[in-house]
């Protein structure tokens, strides 16, 4: 198999110096204040509108199309505003 379709949430792919995670939330499920040290975040919303507050004072209101990126130094935290389906990619550093 050349290509691997998959719709349900967790793990896409992991290898060895990145992973992809697709997270599916419902309106007003929120994921809890962490980091990812040592990764460089690209965080993508695919379905919805989803507010996230990095660091704890700095809020991006994203919607399909937006793609938001930071240093996994700093905290994220947020909240589904709908129905909501996100792609995470964790790169790590070298």
């Amino acid at each position: 198999m050349i290509g691997l379709e998959k719709e349900s949430a967790g793990v896409i792919i992991k290898e060895e110096h990145f992973r992809s995670v697709k997270k599916i939330l419902k309106q007003g499920e929120q994921i809890p204040t962490h980091t990812h040290e040592g990764n460089q975040i690209i965080f993508v919303v695919v379905k919805g509108e989803f507010e996230a507050l990095l660091a704890g004072q700095e809020t991006h209101r994203l919607t399909p199309g937006k793609v938001l990126t930071f240093d996994g130094t700093n905290s994220i935290a947020g909240t589904a505003l709908v129905d909501t389906e996100i792609v995470v990619t964790l790169i790590q550093k070298m």
